[in-house]
């Protein structure tokens, strides 16, 4: 849950912090909720969504593996394989482009050689099986010498692990995500 995407819970949390966990706390809370899950045989099939062997959310796993995707409705995004759109999140706006021009698109975003790269990998590292490492490093490829070295850094840490051709967030990793992710983005 991202709070700065939500101004009422801002808001609370300015006035009642003792409702709201710390980082420490929030981060025994998921390994709590993963330790459950694994119990109950639900595998962390993504960062945050667990569930048993062949019943992962369709839905879900398709942003992460970069299928096309059409949205319809009010704040809906579209990907194509190469452009993001997204529709007008109000419904006001929505209905007006939609009779005025055809779309409710207010934006679209194209990926670019280097940027698809480390985008592919960065959504391809949320889920539990990772990516190939030979996608892993074309990514690597990509950043400076100092971003490689702290990639480095973080597969050495423990935050990455290699097995059967593959490279991936290992459970610490899942919960330290963003030091990844800040370097491939």
């Amino acid at each position: 849950l991202e709070l700065e995407k939500a101004p009422k819970l801002v808001a609370m949390k300015a006035s009642h912090p003792e409702l709201f966990p710390d980082d420490d706390e929030a981060a025994q809370r998921w390994e709590d909720v993963d330790e459950r899950c694994e119990r109950q045989g639900l595998q962390r099939y993504e960062l945050s969504n667990w569930a048993r062997p062949e019943e992962e959310s369709r839905h879900n796993s398709k942003y992460w593996i970069q299928a096309p995707t059409l949205g319809f409705g009010v704040s809906a995004h579209s990907f194509d394989g190469r452009v993001r759109r997204a529709n007008s999140g109000s419904a006001v706006e929505y209905g007006r482009r939609v009779r005025e021009t055809g779309t409710a698109f207010v934006s679209a975003t194209e990926l670019h050689g280097e940027e698809a790269v480390r985008e592919g990998v960065l959504l391809g590292l949320r889920l539990r099986a990772g990516v190939p490492v030979d996608q892993y490093q074309s990514a690597r490829r990509t950043l400076s010498r100092e971003d490689q070295e702290r990639l480095d850094d973080r597969e050495e840490a423990g935050l990455l692990a290699r097995n059967g051709g593959r490279i991936r967030l290992t459970r610490r990793g899942a919960l330290l995500s963003n030091e990844v992710f800040a370097l491939l983005i």
